[in-house]
């Protein structure tokens, strides 16, 4: 019928190529044309010719005729093409067959670039083999500069990989730093991917401490507890008592990462197993309006009222012995502020200290030696806002200013050596009562009343819009995992969805959250 031009009703648009179809196969079997034919504002559902120039003509009979066939013929001339041209129209069956086209393929001479390929266009199998493949051919790397092509997440999964060659992955990331611009700052958290203590003495004099980005506080603090395992190592061992049976039981049991959620009204549940929620005993105080933020323990909890008697209390949950811990009260009592834990540090800022009134309140808690700290008032009142860390860089956006009654776009970044706040760009709409996260060096803005996704970049100053989500989420929380954002719940939905940074694109998980309600935390913990 194609082929004769019976019935066609749509003519397809490659640059010179035209390819007359139907509109009901386009549809049901490409979910790009279904949105298109569907929506009645787009010009297109009405024009009898659709211009697609986001398609390179050498692919557009290969593409039309997938989708009146389903099978595809993938060769080294057309693979770059369809998998540009598969990813912008959504055709994920013809990605998952490029990538496994590229998967017979690898070897030492692609397999960087098959890697960022993959984390590119969102090819998940792809990936794992060109990460495995990596990890088992490394020494190749310190041949050749391919390692400055690796990006900084792969690096890390690399230097985690390489247990028994210390002294080569420190060479390895001293290579990876020089040749790329900017990755000095990136160097001193690299660098605690490598076990200092493991390499011989010699090395560590000579080419450790020889490292110019070691001589830093962090760094010599490195150094120093690598000689010092050194020369415990060296002293004969001493006798020691038999280890109690309850030790052992703690020393054997399996560490296991789970989901955790709570609700605005003192409620917890936490998901280990990507299907069933249980409850958290929660023996913290019984406030609302808390804010609540993950930590390497578990999770912290701060402020909150009950019938707007606002408290100062903080508490931490310390999910290994499902404990909780009762932390110093903040000096300001407040509640719908936030919270965020970064390098032994608890920041809280603003919130409501009485029901009229917020403030620009901003102080810090030293979780070593349990002590708060005033930090520089925001340049504003606000309560609410988002807020996320980004290479030891705090930012604070948004939020609700409560004299104004509006919900600000403001994007604030502190700078902890001079103790103030420098203005950034502002986000480029308002996102109301949504969640921010960071991810691989950037700053995403996501859910709200707007079901926004904003991504602000901090080394550029600069916002871009992307794909919005399909629910709402206010009062939704996000979170990174298995290398992607998801974003659960919040009033009105128990949605979960996941956002691929790579691909732009959203999805709706099965697992859902454990109500519909307003959600304080939304985390992962190692139980």
């Amino acid at each position: 019928m194609r082929a004769a031009t019976e019935l066609v009703d749509v003519v397809l648009v490659f640059g010179d190529c035209k390819i007359p179809c139907h509109r009901v196969v386009l549809a049901g079997t490409c979910g790009y044309f279904r949105k298109l034919f569907l929506a009645d504002q787009v010009k297109e559902n009405r024009a009898s010719e659709i211009e697609m120039d986001e398609v390179s003509s050498d692919v557009a009979q290969t593409l039309v005729d997938y989708l009146y066939t389903g099978s595809v013929d993938i060769t080294e001339q057309n693979v770059s093409a369809l998998l540009d041209a598969s990813n912008k129209l959504q055709l994920t069956s013809i990605k998952k067959d490029i990538g496994q086209f590229y998967i017979e393929q690898i070897s030492s001479r692609n397999c960087i670039s098959f890697l960022n390929l993959a984390r590119r266009f969102g090819l998940k199998v792809l990936r794992k083999a060109s990460q495995k493949f990596l990890i088992k051919h490394w020494k190749g790397l310190m041949v050749t500069d391919d390692i400055g092509h690796v990006q900084e997440v792969d690096l890390t999964a690399l230097l985690k990989a390489m247990k028994d060659s210390h002294e080569d992955g420190f060479l390895l990331l001293q290579k990876w730093v020089r040749l790329g611009e900017g990755r000095d700052e990136s160097f001193l958290d690299l660098v605690e991917h490598v076990t200092l203590s493991k390499c011989s003495k010699e090395f560590i004099c000579n080419v450790v401490m020889g490292e110019e980005l070691m001589n830093h506080p962090k760094g010599m603090k490195l150094i120093q507890k690598a000689l010092q395992d050194l020369m415990l190592a060296d002293q004969p061992p001493k006798p020691s008592s038999q280890p109690s049976h309850e030790a052992m039981m703690l020393a054997d049991q399996s560490s296991c990462e789970s989901l955790v959620v709570a609700g605005k009204s003192s409620t917890a549940w936490e998901c280990s197993d990507q299907q069933t929620w249980k409850p958290i005993e929660w023996h913290a105080h019984k406030y609302t309006y808390y804010s609540g933020c993950s930590s390497p323990e578990g999770f912290i909890i701060s402020g909150g009222h009950i019938n707007h008697d606002i408290k100062p209390q903080c508490f931490s949950y310390v999910a290994r012995a499902k404990q909780w811990r009762t932390l110093p009260d903040m000096d300001v009592p407040r509640y719908a502020h936030s919270s965020i834990y970064h390098k032994e540090k608890l920041y809280i800022v603003g919130g409501l200290i009485s029901q009229h009134d917020d403030t620009d309140s901003v102080e810090r808690l030293d979780t070593r030696s349990l002590e708060w700290q005033d930090l520089c008032a925001l340049p504003h009142r606000v309560a609410s806002p988002f807020i996320a860390t980004v290479k030891d860089r705090l930012f604070v956006l948004g939020g609700v200013q409560k004299r104004c009654t509006s919900h600000c776009q403001d994007v604030f970044e502190y700078d902890d050596v001079g103790n103030a706040w420098k203005e950034c760009s502002p986000m480029p709409e308002e996102c109301r009562r949504g969640a921010a996260v960071e991810f691989d060096g950037f700053i995403f803005v996501v859910g709200g009343r707007e079901k926004s996704c904003m991504r602000y970049c901090p080394r550029r100053d600069q916002w871009v819009f992307l794909q919005r989500t399909t629910f709402p989420h206010m009062f939704g929380p996000a979170m990174v995992w298995n290398d992607a954002i998801i974003v659960g719940g919040g009033e009105g939905t128990d949605a979960i969805e996941e956002y691929c940074p790579h691909t732009d694109t959203w999805s709706t998980l099965q697992l859902k959250m454990p109500n519909s309600g307003h959600l304080r935390l939304f985390s992962k913990m190692i139980s």
